[in-house]
């Protein structure tokens, strides 16, 4: 869900033009900005720019609030609550609302056309519409009785520096960047520092056609057909095939444009940013679409296609361990209810727990698993080395047949081997230090081994594995919502049976995951575009099955944003983990899990960032 709310662009351009130093250490008493920042005759009232740069940055957050927010914010509540069954309800709310979105846009789409081609289509949607939204007034009226608190707590929310202040570490920098149709806007927060900037070069049109671009160089067509790059250079060149050696080198990466959009965007709030190790990042639109860490810090020299220049490269990766965020408010449902904490810990404002709910963030005497995996299903396409994503696949226009995944669809796609020996190399991490892993291949790989229903419809039971462990990793193709018909969701593929049903359809949906209960700090989803519904410039940041895991209890979760190599991937996600036995923070290890898989000299092909930087960390950064 988007919330929309319309910023004078005359009040934000003339507070961030202000001839001030830019910055400021703390924030006026409250004032009363609320008519001025919807009126644009009001630009130039005698506002002090203290008040403003403070306001601006608590409205501009209702304008970046997104499905992912969402699921945090219902998250936190769905715990504080307690009540596994409302997580039943509310995954079926959810996707009955997406499903009304989708035929209103059809509907919409409709009536654009002339009256006799239109009809009967026209009242078959509108009936089915209003059948459905007959449905979720149900589910809300259910939840209204059962869970009388949900609603209030669930509610999307903003918050003010102070509260921002109170839930951060003193090495940690938060960056708000609202992109407006006239700019880009630039919040900057430490715990001693505000800072507040304009990226005129970068209106949303701007910043579409930059993120383009820039995909354009990520998006390489060697990652997703999965070619051995080295092999073929050296057959080029045996061969002295210098045109052919043209026509299929790795697509050139843009630094250049890379390091513009640094400068505007971070360059101008350097001064905060300094020293700080943890960069806490909120975008909207098109920026959402990239992993921040590709962004270059200083002006880069030599090819774009030299793996030598490339990891000489000064990334933002390096700078700073990046974390993404839905919104800052997320930052509260993350950190009010972190499990292990004593109740003195709880920052101040925390929302209320039931028993139920101060139950569940205890620590278990049971002991907890490890690590629980899932990878490599039984697909009956080509093996060998493969991109985690449909492009390598058949046509998946037919992913859905109803409700229910097509199963042949889902076989015909590729087995990826490298899941599986990434998931060993994981396992094999905890075992060396005497630690238990669960994973579950080949025929194991299956729905009804990640959860059952009861026999009345009425609950979810996740398998009690996955429930008590603390990292989770599923490894296998991704399907995007794009990908599927009216109603299609994305989801992740699993091992397929013979035939489809509501038990096993050989997909985990994003409704059926949120219908998870989890208790990992970290959730990494290693397969390709998880981190949008459909993989496109200018879609929702976190969308699709990101807040679904965040719903189901996840602490933070690894989001890819193209199709991933799966070797690559492999050594990446094999790197993080170890990161994590090292003792570095779960954000951090990935950030050095980067670093090594481009300087990786065995692979010069993955210098290029298409290979190390797919994956934004969503969430709790860790310790």
């Amino acid at each position: 869900m988007t919330v929309g709310l319309t910023l004078s662009l005359g009040v934000l351009a003339a507070a961030a033009q202000a001839g001030d130093e830019g910055f400021q250490r703390d924030c006026p008493p409250a004032f009363d900005f609320g008519p001025l920042i919807m009126d644009d005759a009001a630009a130039d009232a005698p506002i002090p720019i203290e008040v403003l740069r403070c306001e601006t940055f608590v409205r501009a957050q209702w304008t970046v609030l997104s499905d992912g927010a969402d699921a945090l914010q219902a998250m936190s509540a769905r715990i504080a609550q307690g009540g596994d069954r409302l997580g039943v309800i509310e995954a079926e709310r959810r996707r009955i609302t997406a499903l009304i979105a989708t035929k209103q846009r059809r509907r919409e789409e409709l009536l654009g056309e002339p009256e006799d081609r239109r009809e009967p289509q026209l009242g078959q949607l509108t009936a089915e519409i209003t059948e459905l939204s007959r449905a979720v007034s149900e589910l809300n009226d259910q939840i209204v009785r059962e869970f009388p608190a949900y609603g209030e707590l669930s509610a999307p929310s903003a918050i003010d520096i102070p509260r921002l202040r109170s839930l951060m570490r003193d090495d940690e920098v938060v960056v708000q960047i609202l992109v407006n149709d006239d700019a880009a806007y630039i919040w900057a927060v430490s715990r001693d520092r505000i800072e507040w900037r304009r990226a005129a070069d970068f209106g949303t049109e701007a910043m579409n056609a930059a993120v383009t671009d820039l995909r354009r160089g990520l998006e390489v067509a060697d990652v997703t057909r999965g070619r051995d790059l080295v092999a073929e250079a050296q057959a080029r060149q045996e061969a002295q095939a210098a045109q052919a050696e043209a026509a299929t080198a790795p697509t050139p990466y843009n630094r250049i444009l890379a390091h513009k959009l640094y400068a505007d965007l971070f360059g101008q709030v350097s001064e905060t940013l300094a020293g700080k190790r943890t960069m806490i990042v909120v975008v909207n639109g098109a920026l959402s679409g990239i992993p921040l860490g590709v962004l270059v810090t200083e002006t880069p020299s030599g090819d774009d296609r030299n793996p030598d220049a490339l990891r000489a490269t000064q990334w933002l990766a390096d700078r700073h361990t990046l974390v993404t965020l839905p919104s800052l408010s997320s930052l509260v449902s993350l950190r009010c209810f972190e499990r292990g904490a004593a109740a003195s810990q709880r920052p101040a404002g925390c929302p209320s727990l039931s028993d139920a709910g101060a139950a569940s963030l205890t620590v278990s005497e049971v002991e907890p698993l490890s690590f629980f995996g899932v990878g490599d299903p039984i697909l009956g396409g080509a093996t060998g080395v493969a991109s985690r994503g449909s492009a390598a696949t058949p046509t998946v226009d037919a992913a859905y047949s109803g409700k229910l995944a097509n199963v042949e669809v889902l076989r015909a796609m590729r087995r990826l081997p490298g899941t599986r020996i990434e998931l060993e190399a994981i396992a094999e991490q905890f075992k060396a230090r005497g630690e238990t892993s669960v994973i579950l291949f080949d025929d194991e790989a299956r729905e009804p081994k990640i959860m059952t229903r009861d026999a009345d419809g009425g609950g979810v039971r996740t398998n009690p594995d996955l429930a008590r462990a603390r990292y989770v990793s599923f490894s296998t193709h991704g399907l995007l919502t794009g990908q599927g018909g009216e109603g299609a969701e994305p989801g992740l593929v699993l091992t397929p049976p013979a035939t489809a049903t509501e038990a096993d359809d050989g997909l985990l949906s994003a409704s059926e995951a949120a219908q998870l209960t989890l208790r990992a700090e970290f959730v990494v989803l290693s397969a390709c575009n998880t981190a949008a519904a459909d993989g496109s410039v200018g879609a929702e940041g976190l969308a699709g099955l990101g807040p679904a895991f965040f719903y189901a209890g996840a602490r933070s979760l690894l989001v890819s944003h193209w199709e991933v190599s799966d070797s690559a991937t492999a050594e990446l996600m094999s790197g993080t983990f170890a990161g994590l036995d090292a003792g570095q923070g779960r954000a951090a290890a990935l950030q050095q899990s980067m670093k090594a898989v481009r300087d990786n000299r065995d692979h010069p092909e993955w210098a290029h960032p298409s290979f190390w930087a797919p994956f934004s960390f969503i969430g709790e950064p860790g310790r």
